[in-house]
């Protein structure tokens, strides 16, 4: 198994199911030290890092398209749980009449059918809040290091309304 748990320990009803397990996965010692705290846990907890990229510049150029305005970046899965509604609610509310802002969301979905359903709400909380000269960009491609590092580098303000992460 993988784990990942923000807490400092293992709930008690997890150690059979983690017991069952031949060897669990964390991606610190810190996590790793969580489970192994538990004397009545027996599976072996080994460390593999997440990854991460050592030549992420972000010393670079923001995107031109992106310098004329303020701009709010928000990245994640296009998913429920990262309260993309909720921070396109808040953006149309609180920028209605600002043409000078502008939320980028740079999300990543399993299909096309999930980027689609997002302009569709997007338009209808346009819709809703009439807010019509306020822009919101979908990044929904694939970006590379570099094309990421420029994105963050575009951003006056990151922001991200998760409604929860693990």
């Amino acid at each position: 198994g993988y784990g990942v748990f923000e807490t400092d320990r293992i709930p008690k009803a997890w150690v059979p199911f983690c017991n069952d397990m031949d060897a669990i996965i964390s991606p610190s010692e810190f996590n790793k030290n969580i489970f192994m705290a538990r004397e009545d846990m027996k599976t072996p907890v080994y460390v593999v890092p997440n990854g991460i990229t050592k030549n992420f510049n972000i010393r670079t150029e923001s995107l031109t398209e992106f310098r004329d305005k303020f701009n709010i970046v928000s990245v994640g899965l296009l998913d429920n749980r990262k309260g993309f509604d909720v921070l396109l609610n808040a953006f149309l509310y609180a920028f209605k009449g600002n043409p000078n802002a502008r939320l980028i969301l740079k999300v990543y979905a399993d299909s096309t059918q999930e980027i689609d359903h997002l302009k569709k709400v997007i338009a209808d909380m346009r819709k809703h809040h009439e807010s019509y000269d306020t822009e919101v960009a979908l990044i929904g491609s694939f970006l590379v290091n570099d094309l990421m590092a420029r994105l963050f580098k575009s951003a006056d303000l990151f922001v991200t309304a998760t409604r929860g992460e693990a």
